[in-house]
């Protein structure tokens, strides 16, 4: 069943205009993104009802809900690292060896930048944990983790490998720790139904000097304008919102909450993000145009021109990443 927006969550107006038709090329189903005239929210609409939307989340390629203790071979030995690498990185007394392999962990761990600060190593609650393969690295790296999942054959698969976690919405949830020293919505508010709920509720949960990370995509990304509706992040219907930095910022401020640092995706990383646009399109034969030229010519030309972007004096370098993680803490006195 289908609902449709009536009110925007971020002004509260009504007054929208189409965006854009994208499509969901797994289910072949087609969703239209509105953008609200006063505050540039996009959000989709009509939109799954909570009672449908898990249809979305069942399919086995969902990369959140995968249980990583069950992987074998190289894939095992690449999870084994990431693990070694992040007890590294948090570990406070290191060897010589050790403290080499940090320096080299850091250019590696720079790749994802949801990684809690060190000088925080304390209480962490991730919403969104999914089936806890990250939950678990932070845990092994000394991390007092607790964890949020609406999935429940995801938050089976966690509490099988012994991570603490609540099933249920995080605005519905009362916890052992009242306040966490670091808040986690990676790629989560652009799923959630009312994104001001869930920070409102985030700020209350927040220690005083507590940070919450909020790692979402970026449609103001020029590749998501060139794409269209190939570009992978827009994820329909499971993605109900995206956050243009304007319309993030102002959910900030009416949440009372402090925007500290904007941080990006290793502009490495890019290439792989560009293949995955380019094998959406090659998935759909209605297109207007067809990839004559093999695909790993096109990603390789379209991320040199990122890297172009990238390294271009004057240029806004949020342009060039996918995804942006947002640094946040509570607003003082003195602010």
């Amino acid at each position: 069943m289908l609902e449709t927006v009536k009110t925007c969550d971020l002004c509260g107006g009504s007054d929208f205009k189409p965006a854009f038709s994208g499509k969901n090329f797994e289910f072949n189903e087609e969703f239209t993104i509105l953008e609200c005239k006063s505050c540039r929210l996009l959000f989709v609409s009509p939109r799954p009802d909570p009672s449908v939307i898990g249809k979305y989340y069942q399919s086995g390629n969902y990369y959140a809900y995968q249980d990583t203790s069950q992987l074998r071979g190289l894939k095992n030995f690449l999870e084994d690292f990431k693990n070694w690498l992040y007890r590294i990185h948090y570990q406070k007394d290191k060897n010589v060896f050790e403290g080499l392999i940090c320096l080299f962990g850091r250019i590696i761990l720079s790749f994802f930048p949801t990684l809690p600060p060190k000088a925080k190593l304390g209480s962490l609650l991730d919403v969104g944990c999914g089936s806890g393969s990250f939950m678990a690295r932070l845990k092994q790296a000394g991390w007092n983790v607790t964890g949020v999942e609406i999935d429940p054959a995801a938050v089976v698969i966690a509490e099988r490998n012994g991570l603490e976690v609540y099933r249920g919405e995080l605005t519905a949830l009362e916890f052992e720790w009242k306040r966490f020293d670091v808040i986690l919505f990676s790629q989560v508010l652009e799923h959630v139904y009312s994104p001001a709920a869930y920070l409102n509720r985030a700020k209350q949960l927040l220690a005083q000097d507590g940070i919450l990370l909020i790692g979402i995509p970026n449609p103001e990304c020029w590749l998501a304008k060139c794409f269209g509706i190939y570009w992978h992040a827009w994820d329909l219907p499971r993605h109900l919102y995206h956050f243009k930095k304007n319309a993030l910022l102002e959910y900030m401020e009416k949440t009372n909450l402090k925007l500290v640092s904007i941080k990006r995706r290793h502009i490495l990383l890019s290439l792989r993000l560009i293949l995955k646009d380019l094998n959406l399109k090659a998935q759909d034969k209605r297109g207007t145009f067809s990839l004559f030229i093999p695909i790993y010519v096109v990603a390789f030309f379209l991320y040199i021109l990122n890297l172009a972007l990238y390294l271009c004096p004057g240029v806004d370098k949020n342009i060039t990443s996918h995804y942006l993680t947002y640094l946040v803490r509570q607003r003082s006195a003195l602010d």
